[in-house]
């Protein structure tokens, strides 16, 4: 994985957080955090499973030795939306947008957890 061309805010994988498999995306560096590493992912509901995925802020950030498997980039789908499920005024492409993940169309590996946070589509608002 050394190799790997990644991609920040685009690079989905599958990772290990203590005995789980979970879905993150690669993020370079943050303000809180300046070393590269893996955020995060959970789902609104059940209903929506992988289809609109958003960074789980109740989660800790993971190492990059966490990585278990890279996802295949031409089947993942990033885009931006208003955050706070578009209440109110703003720019779903600037300081008002938060990326949404669209896996859908990739194979994810049996046993991997899905981490559902239920109204997460709709809590931030900016």
């Amino acid at each position: 994985m050394e190799d790997y061309a990644w991609e920040s805010g685009v690079t989905c994988v599958e990772y290990e957080q203590g005995e789980e498999l979970r879905l993150g995306v690669y993020v370079a560096y943050s303000v809180v955090n300046s070393q590269p590493h893996i955020r995060p992912l959970c789902a609104s509901s059940e209903d929506d499973g992988v289809r609109l995925l958003f960074h789980d802020e109740d989660s800790r950030t993971a190492p990059l030795s966490s990585v278990r498997r890279i996802l295949d980039p031409d089947y993942v789908f990033v885009s931006e939306r208003q955050a706070g499920g578009g209440q109110g005024l703003g720019n779903p492409h600037g300081e008002h947008g938060e990326e949404c993940y669209d896996l859908s169309e990739l194979e994810i590996s049996p046993g991997v957890r899905l981490v559902v946070r239920e109204g997460r589509d709709m809590e931030r608002v900016l």
